[in-house]
């Protein structure tokens, strides 16, 4: 908002302060300046950067009001002129009420058009509005002076000489004041005659009841209509009109006479017509002009944490133009209603503590018992996986909590699946951000998918966040928040050590992960083969089990999944629901002394059938090698040419270490030999030559 300095001071006579100590001191109170410019006159312009709770300041009289309040002058507005208000609901029709609950016009006739006065044509430029002609200026200098948008119609175009106030039809259309056919959303607010609309209520004026020199009876309309609609209506045809600025951010109930009164001080005073000396309603008015508040003296005292005066309580307030009646617990404040920001008893506090000025109230230390502050172990375990995951060489990706329905719909065909469950936005941003998300891989697919187009095809991305699940929908109630792990990974993969070069990632290597995952939290890992459902390769899926509890899913994801999102490598997936983990985790790690004691390392290659998992040889390896069995690692998986049918070569290495000796050679043998037998036996396998 800008507030031209010398149209301030008429309505300020005692204000001398420069536009820098008012900017200066504003800023202190709360209302942030833009800039200030001065202009070739002599004279200045400070521009406000309002909130949009203060939207009483987007006028002069709004911005007298305040700069009065901070420098303790009196405020000395025009009083309005009687005038008497007729109802006439047959000339104003009133049919979308709940939207525009009072309009007020008055007629003008005998009008001359014409130029307006310079003085009013260098206000409204300096504050960057276009003179048009006497009675168009009018309405803007109205508006931009006590903030109540007006709108001026040429009177004989109104067929029946009848306003109607109602809602857009079906495939309705006007050609508004710039010039453009625009089609009218159902929600819009129209002004209209019996046969057609003439204006978009609060946004523009119709093209077809233009104000032009022929015109010779004018009526202007003061109306009060409702924010949100007003809002929705700009916006959905990109118009950001200054009326529609104010309309949608709120303008004072009570202001619309105001503003119709000061319309016919400028048309008697620039003599351009006759002005009726009624003023027609379309329903009964009486907007209520103020908001009783009772403000108690301890609750001020312990919001602000300072005492203030009695006197300088009530003084301040009475400086913002408030009615302050004194009572036994305090003060009984009546608020008008151009401030309509201020609703409750801890508005009050603000502002007085904001006029006082903040830099009165003393830094203090707080009193009281302090603690020492801590991580939870819920926070400790998320900080852990990050940094597992970071030191793998994944990059976390941030997602929204929204997604396509598409997604899920694609990735969960059964309309009985949990995922489907998702809980539809009320007014989405698009269609990618339809309903909430129920599981973080669909995000994940998108951000591998977005990466492979933009020639980036090697992935390796983790996300940590929370996924929402409706028990049942309609939503009845909260839905179930869980917080869950997912992980990608596809194309080439660096491994952890630098000498290795770049492999073509596998599931093993995001199965590795998971166990470096969970060895580093030191909980138990278990997986168990899972050859349901539509996301993951029937035979590429396993369950994480951990306690007992199947916790998540580790696997490659579905072939036909892959073409239909035209991803070009495999991808491999991990999908963990951290609270299950928080849930049933009992941390094992125990510390022991560094080896004294040399290892010694041999590798194993096993012929075994293909239906029998790396697990399921590792078990048995590990059950025969006791305890100078100290680690085995699956480092090769092999089919081929050299392996029969039905059958696949596993290789393993084993770490072979004592505790309290050095272990020959012939005592390693002698172990190895006996896994290998034991192991042949039960898994039906063989050394590999």
């Amino acid at each position: 908002m800008k507030v031209l300095y010398s149209w301030l001071k008429e309505f300020i006579p005692d204000l001398n302060e420069t536009a820098e100590v008012i900017a200066k001191r504003l800023t202190d109170s709360g209302i942030e300046i833009d800039s200030i410019e001065s202009l070739p006159s002599g004279d200045s312009i400070i521009e406000l950067d309002l909130t949009p709770n203060r939207s009483d300041c987007l006028s002069i009289w709004g911005a007298a009001y305040e700069v009065g309040a901070v420098f303790g002058y009196p405020v000395r507005i025009p009083s309005m002129k009687p005038i008497s208000i007729v109802t006439d609901s047959n000339q104003i029709v009133l049919e979308a009420l709940e939207l525009c609950p009072y309009y007020l016009a008055l007629k003008v006739d005998q009008v001359k058009i014409g130029p307006s006065p310079s003085w009013m044509r260098e206000r409204l430029e300096a504050l960057g509005m276009r003179s048009i002609n006497n009675i168009v200026d009018i309405t803007n200098y109205v508006m931009m002076e006590t903030g109540q948008p007006l709108h001026a119609f040429d009177y004989d175009s109104l067929d029946s000489h009848t306003v109607v106030v109602r809602t857009a039809r079906p495939g309705e259309r006007l050609q508004t004041l710039d010039g453009q056919t625009r089609e009218l959303p159902a929600h819009a607010i129209l002004i209209c005659d019996p046969n057609k609309p003439i204006g978009v209520g609060g946004v523009m004026g119709g093209l077809n009841s233009e104000v032009s020199p022929q015109t010779k009876s004018i009526l202007f309309e003061a109306a009060y209509f409702e924010r949100r609609s007003i809002r929705r209506t700009a916006k959905a045809l990109d118009l950001r009109s200054e009326a529609a600025i104010r309309f949608e951010k709120g303008v004072d109930p009570s202001g619309l006479l105001k503003a119709l009164n000061r319309v016919m001080d400028l048309v008697i005073q620039l003599n351009i017509g006759k002005p009726n000396e009624q003023i027609i309603s379309g329903s009964f008015y009486e907007p209520k002009t103020e908001t009783a508040i009772h403000l108690r003296r301890r609750y001020l005292d312990q919001r602000i944490g300072l005492v203030f005066s009695q006197e300088k309580v009530e003084e301040t307030l009475k400086n913002l133009n408030f009615q302050v009646e004194t009572t036994e617990e305090g003060w009984l404040v009546r608020v008008p209603s151009r401030r309509q920001d201020v609703e409750q008893e801890v508005d009050l506090v603000e502002e007085v503590a904001r006029l006082i000025g903040f830099d009165q109230i003393p830094a203090q230390l707080p009193t009281g018992i302090s603690t020492q502050g801590g991580l939870s172990n819920r926070q400790k375990l998320v900080n852990s996986i990050h940094q597992i995951l970071v030191s793998q060489g994944y990059h976390e990706a941030v997602n929204y909590s929204f997604m396509a329905k598409q997604d899920l719909e694609d990735l969960y065909p059964d309309l009985n699946h949990p995922m489907r469950r998702a809980i539809p936005l009320m007014n989405p941003m698009n269609e990618s951000q339809a309903v909430m998300r129920t599981n973080l891989i669909p995000g994940l697919l998108r951000n591998l998918q977005y990466n492979q187009n933009h020639q980036n095809p090697n992935i390796a991305l983790y996300e940590l966040g929370r996924v929402y699940i409706a028990e049942k929908l309609p939503l009845n109630g909260l839905p179930k928040e869980e917080t869950r792990l997912g992980v990608v990974l596809s194309g080439e993969y660096q491994t952890t050590h630098w000498m290795q070069a770049k492999a073509e990632a596998t599931f093993y290597h995001l199965k590795g992960l998971l166990g470096n995952l969970f060895g580093e939290l030191g909980w138990s890992l278990q997986l168990q083969e899972n050859h349901s459902g539509s996301l993951f390769h029937p035979y590429q899926c396993a369950n994480v089990i951990h306690q007992g509890h199947i916790v998540g899913t580790v696997g490659t994801l579905h072939p036909e999944i892959e073409k239909r999102w035209g991803l070009a490598k495999r991808v491999y997936i991990i999908d963990l629901s951290i609270d299950m983990l928080l849930q049933f985790a009992k941390p094992r790690i125990q510390y022991q002394s560094l080896p004294k004691y040399q290892a010694i390392y041999r590798d194993l290659a096993l012929l075994v059938p293909k239906q029998v998992t790396a697990r399921e040889v590792e078990i048995a390896i590990r059950q025969q090698g006791g305890d100078l069995l100290e680690e085995v690692k699956l480092f090769d998986v092999y089919t081929g040419a050299q392996v029969k049918e039905g059958y696949k070569s596993l290789a393993f290495s084993l770490t072979y270490r004592a505790k309290d000796r050095t272990l020959t050679d012939q005592e390693v043998s002698e172990r190895h030999k006996e896994i290998l037998t034991s192991v042949s036996q039960k898994l039906d396998s063989a050394l590999r030559m």
